[in-house]
């Protein structure tokens, strides 16, 4: 990947976080909850399921056995900004993903140029087909698969028998990726991790439509300049599968 590449692909990447994931204030970020909460048991082929006040805290179940998942951004719109996603297993507290910025990390010496981003696609033709490919990209490693990530091992769990043998290959499925530093787009990847069909091909070709459909909301504003406006989570979450 040259340089030139290498800077794009940061800008777009920022671009996802800032469109996607970034809801400002109290009152947005409560709307950003609630719409992702009512969008999960159907995202999921679930039956419809109460979680209560959306925000700033909120516990719900996951699409496997015995498991459920609770946030809680409490501290998000303070300094420093903080705030945990915790996992359970019937009950008992396994995995607490917490982020504190008053810890710095590596990215956060960093800033990407601040110039025009569809300046960088000079190719007015391919700009569209450019745009959304590089939108792909950035949500394969931002969401499907994170450079670091975890995998749910089911035998330690027991939460799968021997009959369910095939589905052990599906979990493998799940990647979660705790480096992130913005719990909106923890919670957002938590969802797609958790999108899982019978067999691994159901569940890759599942996970990538989801991709495909938020890449082209993406790649829409872009083009379109959105500029600070963020994409409504009403339409970032659907509510079918």
């Amino acid at each position: 990947m040259n340089p030139e590449e290498r800077t794009r692909k940061a800008q777009v990447w920022r671009r996802v976080e800032e469109l996607l994931f970034s809801p400002s204030g109290e009152n947005e970020q409560r709307q950003w909850c609630a719409c992702y909460l009512r969008s999960l048991a159907s995202f999921w082929g679930l039956p419809e399921f109460a979680v209560g006040t959306p925000f700033p805290r909120a516990e719900f179940a996951l699409p496997l056995p015995g498991f459920c998942l609770s946030y809680d951004l409490s501290e998000w719109n303070s300094s420093p900004k903080r705030a945990s996603v915790r996992m359970k297993f019937e009950g008992v507290l396994f995995a607490a993903y917490d982020v504190d910025h008053a810890c710095q990390t590596r990215r956060s010496l960093l800033n990407e140029p601040e110039d025009s981003l569809l300046g960088k696609y000079p190719q007015v033709a391919a700009r569209a087909s450019d745009v959304a490919g590089d939108v792909q990209w950035v949500l394969d490693r931002f969401v499907l698969h994170p450079c670091a990530h975890v995998h749910m091992m089911p035998d330690i769990f027991g939460c799968l028998r021997d009959d369910h043998e095939p589905f052990r290959d599906v979990v493998h499925e799940i990647r979660l990726g705790f480096g992130q530093t913005n719990p909106f787009a923890a919670l957002f990847q938590l969802r797609t991790q958790f999108a899982l069909g019978h067999a691994v091909e159901d569940t890759k070709v599942w996970k990538e439509a989801e991709r495909d459909r938020v890449a082209k909301l993406v790649s829409e504003a872009v083009l379109q300049g959105a500029g600070t406006q963020r994409i409504p989570p009403g339409r970032l979450f659907v509510r079918n599968k």
